[in-house]
């Protein structure tokens, strides 16, 4: 499964919030609300937040270098109740991966209904 592969799943209501690059491919998914997941992280996954981590620009840099440092394919951003949109700062600092978001109300994508990639 590649990222456009997830993007395609009309069911998990994501839309595209920064490109990077789709062709990646996905071999794992894993939520993480750390402010650093990289030490988990084997690469290719993608990495669903929603956002506890954030505190301005400098946290999301942080959070974003971590993961492309750890090669991620992908950050999925779930918005939600306290968080309803995806912070601005995340565009300028995630030209890489691709970041891709949810839509919609609180967290309509939960991790578990993700789908695994074979």
């Amino acid at each position: 499964m590649q990222v456009i592969d997830l993007l395609f799943r009309q069911e998990l209501n994501l839309r595209l919030h920064v490109i990077g690059d789709l062709a990646r491919p996905i071999r794992w998914v894993h939520a993480s609300d750390s402010r650093d997941p990289a030490p988990y992280l084997n690469g290719e996954e993608v990495v669903l937040s929603t956002g506890a981590w954030f505190n301005g620009k400098e946290s999301v840099t942080r959070f974003v270098a971590g993961l492309m440092k750890a090669n991620v394919a992908a950050l999925g951003f779930g918005v939600h109740d306290d968080m309803p949109t995806v912070p601005m700062e995340l565009n300028p600092a995630a030209p890489q991966p691709c970041s891709i978001t949810s839509t919609g109300g609180p967290t309509p994508c939960p991790p578990q209904s993700a789908p695994h990639p074979p």
